[in-house]
């Protein structure tokens, strides 16, 4: 595997990775959209396990899930904090395309306590020193003060499940009575515990990264390409499969660029004939000729001095 390969898929992974916790930690809550919970009948709310939309209702009665909860945070970031009337005017439009006058009248009211919820957040001093699990314990008392249990439950669920997952992997990480490979044990034990959607969902930014190890390891026992592509079309699919290939050949048709300029470049500075003006001006066409003007901005991370 060449080192360029391993750095694409390094950076998507690293990318991905880093916005994830960024909206962990900057936001009151992460975005999911599969849990539901049935609640109690005296509620006057339904809920059903299994995906949903956020506009569905059972016998007239609206579906609190974490879709519906998407819903009020994107009416929210529409309109911004100067325009929540706005906002509560636009869901309102919103789930009448879908929903009854009665499940439309229990989802404003839900998000007339819901934004109560985040006013409350935004609001509540929290120190910078607060631990990641300090701050979901904030989340999570701010919530019943203006939510039902089983309101939490549908609009939180997986959340609640990924944030506990999050913060007991901290705590593995942060032991240091235990090993490396103790500390892994435990965190894969975490993983193998959660919802099969979560686990893809944690694993998705560095599947790359696995199936780059385990091309290497092929690659090392003599591997052709027809054994990496099998094995790629049986991790990620045959169209990525295919995408892959390609890379790999513009990367290979890339280095061999890059090693014919890197001779010509040597050559050129070797000649004692031309100055050092002319051997520049000479370095300069050579780079023109084979690299557009995008290419000659990556050309220092390969040229050897």
């Amino acid at each position: 595997m060449k080192i360029s390969h391993y750095l694409i898929y390094l950076a998507c992974g690293l990318v991905v990775l880093l916005v994830c916790v960024y909206l962990l930690l900057s936001k009151p809550e992460v975005s999911s959209s599969t849990n539901t919970t049935q609640l109690d009948s005296s509620a006057g709310l339904s809920v059903v396990a299994g995906k949903q939309s956020a506009t569905e209702q059972i016998g007239g009665k609206l579906l609190i899930n974490e879709a519906l909860r998407e819903l009020f945070d994107s009416s929210l970031a529409k309109f911004g904090r100067h325009g929540l009337v706005d906002a509560r005017h636009f869901l309102e439009k919103t789930l009448q395309a879908s929903l009854s006058a009665p499940a439309i009248q229990q989802a404003l009211n839900l998000f007339d306590r819901y934004l109560g919820y985040r006013q409350y957040l935004e609001s509540a001093p929290v120190p910078k020193q607060t631990s990641l699990a300090g701050r979901m314990a904030i989340m999570r008392d701010a919530r019943r003060l203006y939510l039902t249990e089983q309101e939490i439950a549908g609009l939180f669920g997986n959340n609640d499940r990924y944030d506990a997952f999050t913060v007991q992997r901290l705590r593995i990480m942060e032991n240091i009575a235990l090993s490396t490979q103790q500390k892994t044990a435990q965190i894969r034990h975490l993983e193998a515990d959660l919802p099969e959607d979560l686990r893809a969902a944690r694993q998705e930014p560095v599947k790359h990264l696995l199936l780059a190890e385990e091309e290497d390891a092929l690659r090392k026992k003599g591997a052709g390409e027809q054994e990496i592509y099998a094995l790629r079309a049986q991790k990620v699919g045959q169209a990525a499969a295919d995408r892959l290939a390609q890379l790999d050949t513009e990367q290979a048709e890339w280095h061999k660029r890059i090693s014919t300029f890197q001779n010509e470049r040597q050559r050129i500075l070797a000649d004692r004939s031309l100055s050092t003006v002319q051997k520049q001006k000479a370095l300069a066409i050579a780079q023109g000729k084979r690299f557009t003007p995008q290419e000659q901005l990556r050309l220092d991370a390969y040229i050897q001095p």
